[in-house]
């Protein structure tokens, strides 16, 4: 474990920021975008081969997933979470909460970096802000938004040279999980290489490869 966590009262305040911030959305029915990834989780079940062929409905449109939503990565954990607990909704939203969760260690570990007194402080306004608790629903952004945090503390913290080779590697898997979320993050792609050019590191440019395996 990284050293910033060796504190047991870091470790712990970290877990009460989480357990705090998620406790708003555990009971929430679902509702909005909700229910369409979720169903859309239904139909992986149903055909986990064609997972966007079938027809859904969007406001007074009725069509193919594929015209109406985003990449169906998002669905897939949600059809993994039904085939494990079934059609509980206390369920989705604990297994959601584990982006959230990701969002809180990866942003403590980018605030940590820049300000390590106050990087406790920070984490507790960017969980608890206007902007994040009513973002929890089943939806994309915060599985976004944990990823694109990863690729940030991956990119720019430091660490040995055998360290940042798995960092380098993470960031990659990153970037394709999060574009197969949502297309939003395939603008990850060059953004990760202007910081390779900036950086001077053209050598690990490799890891735009990874997107596309």
């Amino acid at each position: 474990m990284s050293d910033i966590f060796k504190g047991h009262k870091t470790i712990i305040g970290l877990l009460l920021i989480w357990v705090f911030a998620t406790s708003f959305n555990l009971f929430k029915p679902l509702h909005f975008d909700d229910t369409s990834y979720v169903d859309i989780g239904r139909s992986i079940l149903r055909n986990p081969i064609r997972p966007l062929s079938q027809e859904a409905i969007q406001l007074d449109r009725v069509g193919p997933n594929r015209i109406l939503w985003h990449p169906p990565g998002l669905s897939f954990y949600f059809a993994f979470l039904l085939k494990l607990f079934g059609e509980a909704e206390f369920a989705l939203h604990v297994g959601f909460s584990i982006f959230m969760l990701g969002c809180i260690l990866f942003f403590y570990k980018i605030a940590y970096f820049f300000q390590p007194h106050y990087a406790m402080v920070a984490t507790i306004l960017f969980a608890l802000g206007p902007g994040i608790i009513p973002s929890q629903n089943l939806m994309l952004d915060i599985p976004m938004l944990c990823f694109w945090l990863g690729i940030l503390w991956a990119m720019i913290t430091p660490s040995t040279p055998k360290q940042k080779t798995k960092k380098l590697i993470f960031a990659g898997a990153c970037i394709a999980v999060s574009s197969v979320i949502k297309y939003n993050s395939l603008v990850l792609i060059p953004l990760v290489f202007l910081i390779l050019i900036v950086q001077r590191k053209l050598k690990h440019l490799w890891i735009l490869f990874i997107p596309f395996n």
